[in-house]
């Protein structure tokens, strides 16, 4: 029914009409709005799972470092003696780093990340061998023994940073 039948007025216009009209521009923006949400949703679940997955490497590795960097300051301070240092490196670093190892090889690896992950998973792997390295080390019964596994260390140890600085800037891209 109209306000033209209602109103005497010249130039009332259909309410109803007009209502409905409104009602049904309504359902497309709401619509159009839901698609849109839905759209970005799919598109940022996979960089959101592999930000995820970067963002666990990176606070790991924070406190791995900091743990192995902590555990070297008290044996220097002579507060812990070096079998107690290799038992807080194998606790405190290797145990969740091999934690995170395993969460980042299984992570999906988007395209547009590949390099990324592979610097990724290789500076784990060097981090890995050399504190691995490291502890070992100080279990050796003798400085014979010890010494090729500093080397190692010494040697996985600078691998890892040279990996990292390239992480670094791949971070940042």
């Amino acid at each position: 029914m109209c306000a033209a039948h209602r109103t005497p007025r010249l130039g009332a216009q259909c309410y109803e009409r007009d209502v409905k009209k409104w009602l049904v521009i309504g359902a497309l923006i709401v619509a159009a709005g839901i698609v849109v949400v839905l759209a970005l949703t799919r598109e940022r679940e996979p960089s959101a799972q592999t930000d995820a997955v970067v963002e666990d490497f990176r606070a790991t590795e924070r406190k791995a470092i900091t743990a192995f960097n902590n555990g070297l300051h008290q044996q220097r301070a002579n507060e812990i003696d070096e079998v107690e240092l290799a038992l807080e490196i194998d606790r405190d670093v290797l145990e969740p780093w091999r934690a995170m190892r395993a969460r980042v090889a299984a992570a999906p690896v988007p395209a547009a990340r590949r390099e990324l992950y592979e610097v990724m998973r290789r500076y784990i792997d060097e981090r890995l061998g050399a504190w691995q390295a490291y502890a070992d080390a100080l279990r050796a019964g003798s400085d014979a023994e010890s010494r090729p596994l500093y080397d190692a260390y010494h040697q996985k140890n600078a691998e890892a940073q040279d990996d990292a600085r390239v992480l670094g800037g791949l971070f940042r891209r």
